[in-house]
């Protein structure tokens, strides 16, 4: 390895994946070394629901001598891993899940499938598969990014030149701010590889390689929906390049252009595939969601043009930071009136019902409709500010389970959900107490 990075140009692949291993072996001993679960034991819950079924319980505090692979995979899910790894074993039941990438989660599904097909298997597997595809994805966007520098630098640069600004972009993409982002089961890692292939791809500029690429980017928009963007590369090329010829050759000749024409086939078919991947969750969010019930019954975003269930989460979010901006004070005296009007199937006045929506956003039930949560308000300590869960499930009628359409006190989708409908589906000894 002296010998490599003593002369990286000369070996730059060998160069680049011994700094990889380095680089990951020093996060990876980070992560193992550091305390937990801290402040945070949401991930150690989470793990033992879902393992509660199985025949081998989730260790308490597993440390990396005695379960070193249940260890490491605590340490790497973290923060929106436990969203990504509880939509991956139980599905999409929740409007909010539709804010994680699906075709990330499918992957990891899929993949964590195949080798354990049984309904009980523990999540710690659904969370190596993806630690291990994000090492994979990023390990390979480390050398597509090296032959994309490669082939844009300039030509008048020299062989050496070009090698060593290759060698630099690869270099600092592999010591990326991300940090640990990019060891955990997050998607950007499987984002940028698809992103960097696609555009190597698309410097080809042939129309094979441009429906190829447009493939890619369509594959990534499903992992992040950011992806759209690389649409803009094709819209350029109808636009700017291949309509204006097109229409100027046939001004002059009267015909069309035939190789002119397949390259704006091309573009327009790789610009279709990438629009109908950033389109399909959308559907199936829409027919999952809206499509079973009646038109009055559905949600505001199902009546929109088009019906895309991200700007259900965006109108949220708004209504969140207005109440936000309301003040904590007022929030915490109506937190148990808002929990007792859930129960008691009264309609909250707007401020009072979004100000309790602020109160249960923080609490989404990650491990599905089965399981029930308990977890108090924010308050002051459990006075006056505080409620129970489990006072809101008698008397509690819901006909619609899962999306809670039908519920009492209707409103705000999270409202619905966590303080009505999922209480009807809950099991006795099975309700994890969350701190707010």
């Amino acid at each position: 390895m002296t010998l490599w990075l003593s002369n990286p140009l000369g070996r730059p692949h060998r160069a680049l994946s011994s700094i990889f291993i380095v680089w990951k072996a020093v996060l990876l001993l980070i992560a193992i070394l550091s305390p937990g679960p801290g402040y945070d034991p949401s991930t150690q819950q989470l793990f033992t629901i879902f393992q509660r079924d199985s025949p081998t319980p989730f260790p308490q505090n597993p440390s990396f001598f005695t379960h070193p692979v249940t260890h490491i995979a605590l340490k790497l899910s973290r923060w929106d891993v436990i969203h990504f790894l509880s939509v991956a074993r139980r599905g999409y039941v929740y409007e909010q899940d539709w804010a994680w990438g699906w075709g990330w989660l499918r992957l990891i599904h899929w993949v964590s499938l195949s080798f354990s097909p049984g309904p009980n298997s523990s999540l710690v597997l659904e969370a190596m598969v993806g630690i291990v595809l994000v090492h994979i994805a990023h390990y390979a966007s480390v050398f597509v990014l090296y032959h994309l520098t490669l082939r844009l630098t300039p030509t008048t640069l020299s062989s050496t030149d070009k090698q060593r600004i290759a060698f630099t972009a690869a270099f600092l993409h592999t010591l990326a701010p991300a940090g640990l982002f990019l060891s955990a089961p997050y998607g950007e890692a499987l984002t940028s590889f698809l992103t960097f292939a696609g555009t190597l791809l698309y410097t080809h500029d042939t129309p094979l390689t441009t429906i190829l690429a447009g493939t890619l980017f369509a594959l990534a928009s499903t992992v992040r929906s950011n992806a759209l963007l690389n649409g803009l590369f094709f819209l350029h090329d109808v636009l700017a390049r291949h309509l204006p010829t097109l229409l100027t050759t046939y001004r002059r000749s009267h015909t069309l252009h035939p190789p002119t024409l397949l390259r704006l086939t091309a573009s327009l078919t790789a610009g279709t595939l990438l629009a109908l991947a950033f389109a399909t969750p959308q559907a199936i969010a829409y027919r999952t969601i809206c499509t079973p019930f009646a038109p009055h019954a559905r949600q505001p975003w199902c009546h929109h043009f088009p019906p895309s269930i991200y700007t259900r989460r965006w109108q949220r979010r708004r209504r969140g930071r207005r109440a936000a901006a309301r003040g904590a004070t007022a929030q915490d005296h109506r937190g148990a009136a808002a929990a007792a009007g859930a129960a008691g199937g009264h309609e909250l006045p707007r401020a009072d019902h979004h100000a309790r929506c602020d109160g249960v956003s923080a609490a989404v039930h990650l491990a599905g409709p089965a399981h029930t949560r308990r977890r108090q308000w924010p308050g002051r300590g459990g006075g006056a500010g505080a409620a129970d869960w489990r006072q809101a499930r008698t008397g509690v009628a819901c006909r619609r389970e899962v999306h809670g359409h039908l519920c009492h006190g209707a409103g705000c989708a999270v409202c619905r959900v966590l303080a009505t409908c999922v209480v009807l589906r809950q099991r006795e000894g099975n309700i994890v107490r969350i701190e707010a």
